[in-house]
């Protein structure tokens, strides 16, 4: 599962793993990590980025799963990324055990540096 999860970073356009009629202006990424942890309870799947589209990170784990299954090759999965369309055995997993653990945003510079005393 974890060469699945790596194919995901040949692309910055994740049209593949959106859902339909989403309604986005754009597909674009950009992925900081995504990688499977083995615990003592099975396993996880950590993914982190500037923005995650509707259902992105469910048919993102589907996708993997499916590969491990030996239901979509490696070649399959970079053509459908590359090309932008649906991944071919799509599997949006369902959303237990989904678990957003941070958000994170930015700071600029100017609020870093600003008096904030009343």
């Amino acid at each position: 599962m974890q060469e699945a999860a790596e194919l995901l970073f040949a692309v910055d356009s994740y049209q593949s793993f959106t859902k339909t009629n989403s309604g986005v202006e754009h597909y674009h990424c950009q992925l900081y990590e995504a990688h499977w942890v083995r615990t003592p309870d099975g396993l996880e799947f950590h993914i982190s980025a500037n923005r995650f589209l509707r259902g992105m990170v469910r048919l993102i784990v589907g996708m993997c799963f499916n590969y491990a299954l030996g239901k979509i090759s490696k070649s399959q999965i970079l053509e459908d990324m590359k090309l932008g369309t649906q991944i071919q055995k799509s599997w949006s997993v369902p959303a237990e055990g989904l678990t957003l653990e941070n958000v994170a945003y930015p700071i600029p510079l100017e609020i870093l540096s600003a008096d904030f005393r009343i």
